[in-house]
């Protein structure tokens, strides 16, 4: 299920790379 939800929040990722970024440290994702 994290695979579509990865795709979701990379659009809104785009829009909003703050938001996204904070995400990727609270996760412990590098790859973001």
């Amino acid at each position: 299920m994290q695979k579509p939800v990865v795709v979701c929040l990379d659009l809104e990722g785009v829009l909003v790379p703050e938001i996204w970024i904070n995400v990727a440290l609270k996760t412990g994702i590098e790859e973001l």
